[in-house]
């Protein structure tokens, strides 16, 4: 069943709008829904459609803003906008593009595979995030828990670079993977018996990705850029070992309520205890920081770092015992 989407788009002039109204109409098939002066807003009926349409207006010059809203009211990415086969080739695409993408073994749909897995290995989290540690224990899998030192600003910065040509929400998921499989290899290079799970969370809002907020001041910056918007929280996971690579990404979308007097004072008090300071978007969906949000459309265990049923079921091809009792 196809979901309508409404597209709105602010100009810098009101000439610019009604020119591209017209265009638009003209070369986009689709009805005008509304304009005010400087801005219009169009209804596409389906993601093919609206993928089109942004693709379109990204290409001209004169916009201030773009914003695309599902049926249900949610804020939308290119990405929400994608099919599923298209998903699964961005692992594929994000490996290839990899630095040791040239290592022995034929490409799966989401990894490589050099061997037969004969024996399950001993299974290392690449984190010291209690967070991530309280849901990789739900597997019921005995597991260590080891941090990767990897300079994730530097990184990021030069993924950026490396993606700039893809659509901003495609280049998110890109470097979360590449960020999530950096962690992995790290730890995997020290531990070849091992099977090791990286992964790295980010929140996007616009075209920016917010990581982990420097200071209390960037922190509360972070929360009122999110205040009275919904947003995208990105979680990479790779799970690698010697034989076999699995790296994949989850996205779910997160709404905040407005900012008000009563939110700026949760949230002074919620940075003055420290919480923020070591998550993405500064606020964290199991603390102080659910006090926030307005509602989530996706898997909430995205959004807490780490999409344990994802995990749960990818582990199995890596021939890992389970002990759920």
């Amino acid at each position: 069943m196809n979901m309508a989407y409404s597209i709105f788009v602010r100009f810098s002039s009101n000439l610019s709008a009604e020119t591209t109204a017209r265009l638009v109409l003209r070369d986009q098939d689709i009805l005008l829904a509304e304009r005010n002066n400087c801005e219009i807003i169009l209804t596409s009926p389906d993601a093919v459609r609206t993928l089109s349409i942004l693709t379109f207006f990204r290409g001209i010059s004169g916009i201030e803003k773009i914003l695309v809203r599902d049926e249900d009211g949610w804020e939308c990415e290119e990405i929400d906008l994608w099919t599923p086969e298209n998903l699964a080739g961005l692992s594929a695409k994000m490996i290839a593009s990899s630095p040791d993408s040239g290592m022995e073994g034929p490409p799966s749909a989401s990894g490589r595979i050099c061997s037969p897995q004969t024996a399950a290995p001993r299974l290392i989290l690449a984190s010291q995030s209690p967070r991530r540690q309280e849901l990789l224990s739900l597997i019921g899998i005995p597991f260590f828990s080891q941090p990767a030192d990897i300079d994730e600003d530097a990184q990021t910065k030069s993924l950026e670079n490396q993606f700039d040509s893809e659509p901003f929400s495609i280049m998110a998921a890109l470097i979360v993977m590449n960020l999530a499989r950096a962690k992995a290899r790290k730890l995997l290079d020290t531990n070849p018996d091992a099977a090791v799970i990286g992964s790295d969370t980010i929140v996007t809002i616009d075209t920016s990705i917010l990581g982990k907020p420097s200071s209390a001041e960037d922190a509360f910056k972070m929360l009122r850029k999110l205040s009275g918007r919904d947003h995208h929280v990105y979680t990479g996971v790779s799970i690698m070992s010697a034989a076999k690579e699995e790296t994949f990404f989850t996205v779910t979308r997160v709404g905040f309520f407005p900012w008000s007097k009563s939110e700026e004072d949760l949230a002074l008090k919620y940075i003055a205890e420290g919480s923020p300071l070591d998550k993405a978007g500064a606020y964290g969906i199991q603390d102080m920081g659910a006090l926030f949000i307005r509602g989530i459309k996706g898997d909430y265990y995205t959004v807490m770092g780490l999409p344990v049923s994802e995990v749960y079921r990818r582990l199995r091809d890596f021939g890992i015992t389970y002990s759920l009792a």
